[in-house]
C-alpha cells in the first residue's frame, strides 16, 4: 500500500508532500498505517467543509496493493489526521 500526503495552505502557503510505502517500512509501522487507512476507500472525496483561506488543508491518496487508488481532502479530521501523521513519520518527503 502506498500513501501520499500533501499538506498546504496556512499563512505561509507552503506545500509539503510525503509518500510512504508499507512494503518498504518496518512491520510495526506498516501495520499502523494499514490500520489507520482501514475504510479509507469508503470515504467521500471531501471530508468536512472546504476550509478557509489561511487553514492548513490535507489531501491523502491511498493506492492499495492491487493498484486501486482513492484521494480524500480535508481541513480537520482526527482519524485522517492520524493517518497523515503516521505517513509523515514513516515516509519520505517529496514523494
Amino acid at each position: 500500500m502506498k500513501v501520499t500526503v500533501v499538506q498546504g495552505g496556512g499563512f505561509g502557503g507552503l506545500v509539503l508532500t510525503t509518500t510512504a510505502d508499507t512494503a518498504a517500512m518496518p512491520l510495526d509501522d506498516a501495520i499502523r498505517v494499514r490500520e489507520a487507512a482501514r475504510g479509507f476507500f469508503d470515504l467521500p472525496a471531501v471530508v468536512g467543509g472546504p476550509g478557509h483561506a489561511d487553514q492548513l488543508l490535507t489531501e491523502i491518496t491511498v493506492e492499495d496493493d492491487e493498484g486501486k487508488s482513492h484521494t480524500v481532502r480535508f481541513a480537520q479530521d482526527e482519524r485522517l489526521g492520524n493517518l497523515a501523521a503516521l505517513v509523515r513519520a514513516a515516509g519520505r518527503p517529496g514523494g
